[in-house]
C-alpha cells in the first residue's frame, strides 16, 4: 500500500509541477502582452512638427509684432539719418524692437526645445534651435549697439548703425536658414 501510495503521490506532484509550469507560461505571455501594449510609441518627426507648429502659431504674434516695429522704426531711423539727425528716442525705440525681437526668437527657442525630440531627426531639431539662437544673439548685439551713443555726433550714429546693419546682415541669412530648416521638419507655421 504503501508503494501504491507513493506513486499516487508521485502522479499528483508531477501533475502539480505540470499545472503550475503551464500556469507560469500563461502568466509570462500574458504579461508580455499587457507590457508591449502599454509600450509608447515612438514620437516621430510628424509629432514634433505638429508640437512646433503649434508652438509657432502661439509665439507668432509676438514675433510679429516685434518685426513690424522693427522694420518701420529701422526705415525712420535711416530716413532721419540720410538728413543728418537721428534724435535718441528714435534710436532707442529701435534699439527697443531690436530687444523685443531677439525676446520673442528666444521665447520661440525656449518652445522648441521642451518638445521632445524625435530620434530619427534629432540633429536637424537641434540645428533648428541653434539657428534661432544665433540669431536672437545677433538681435541681441544689434539692440546693444544701438547703445550709448552721442546722437550730436552724426559719424558716431553713422557708426553704430553700421556695426547694427552687420549684426542684422547676419541674421538676415540665419533667418532665411531657420525657414528651409523648419520646411524640412514638417513645420509651416513659422513662416510669418
Amino acid at each position: 500500500m504503501s508503494d501504491n501510495s507513493d506513486r499516487k503521490e508521485g502522479a499528483l506532484k508531477r501533475k502539480l509541477l505540470w499545472w503550475t509550469s503551464i500556469l507560469a507560461g500563461i502568466a509570462t505571455i500574458a504579461t508580455l502582452i499587457i507590457v508591449l501594449q502599454d509600450r509608447p510609441k515612438p514620437f516621430t518627426i510628424q509629432n514634433w512638427a505638429r508640437h512646433a507648429n503649434a508652438a509657432c502659431d502661439q509665439d507668432s504674434k509676438d514675433l510679429s509684432t516685434a518685426n513690424r516695429a522693427l522694420d518701420r522704426d529701422s526705415r525712420t531711423v535711416e530716413s532721419k539719418r540720410q538728413s543728418g539727425i537721428v534724435p535718441q528716442a528714435d534710436l532707442d525705440k529701435l534699439a527697443n524692437d531690436l530687444a523685443d525681437a531677439s525676446s520673442a526668437e528666444l521665447k520661440l527657442t525656449g518652445d522648441l526645445l521642451v518638445i521632445t525630440e524625435p530620434n530619427s531627426r534629432k540633429s536637424d531639431v537641434q540645428d533648428v534651435t541653434d539657428t534661432l539662437r544665433l540669431q536672437g544673439a545677433a538681435w541681441h548685439q544689434a539692440s546693444n549697439d544701438l547703445g550709448g551713443i552721442d546722437t550730436a555726433n552724426p559719424t558716431s550714429v553713422n557708426i553704430a548703425l553700421l556695426r547694427m546693419v552687420e549684426e542684422l546682415r547676419t541674421a538676415g541669412p540665419l533667418y532665411d536658414r531657420y525657414l528651409r530648416q523648419m520646411k524640412s521638419l514638417g513645420v509651416d507655421h513659422c513662416s510669418s
